[in-house]
């Protein structure tokens, strides 16, 4: 790369679904259990999850953990959204928690194929960025079973 001209990089990846599932509990050490264990890379973790746990604001100025998750294997049984949230939801259950509401950042690949077949992929498209507590959004929308 010149200074003058700098350098322009391309790459591409497999699609991943960025999925967080909100708990009710300030207890982020029993997040990060419930994390590491739906993990790919667990025994007994799901399809091409990756996950981690932390604090986020909650309602009414109070704090709960997000189990966040990039699903990379989203369009499969086994690490759609909805395999995920059952998953966490077990695990949450058996803590003593419940699950607030889950929500994707981005858009599922059947999102993306309407898009496009709209031809609206460059319009302002809408993300569930605000959801409100127990709200569940795209949780069998991009699984196969």
């Amino acid at each position: 790369a010149s200074p003058k001209n700098g350098i322009t990089v391309c790459g591409a990846s497999e699609y991943v679904l960025n999925y967080n599932i909100a708990v009710d509990t300030q207890d982020l050490t029993a997040c990060r259990d419930i994390a590491k264990a739906i993990r790919a890379t667990s025994d007994g973790g799901l399809q091409g999850v990756e996950a981690m746990a932390y604090t986020h604001a909650g309602p009414k100025s109070s704090w709960l953990v997000e189990v966040a998750c990039n699903l990379k294997a989203s369009t499969s049984a086994g690490g759609c959204p909805k395999a995920v949230l059952e998953r966490v939801t077990d695990l949450a259950d058996k803590a003593g928690f419940r699950i607030m509401h889950a929500y994707c950042t981005n858009p599922t690949p059947d999102e993306i194929d309407t898009l496009l077949r709209e031809g609206s992929i460059g319009s302002k498209f809408k993300f569930p960025w605000n959801v409100p507590p127990g709200v569940i959004q795209c949780v069998a929308a991009c699984c196969i079973v």
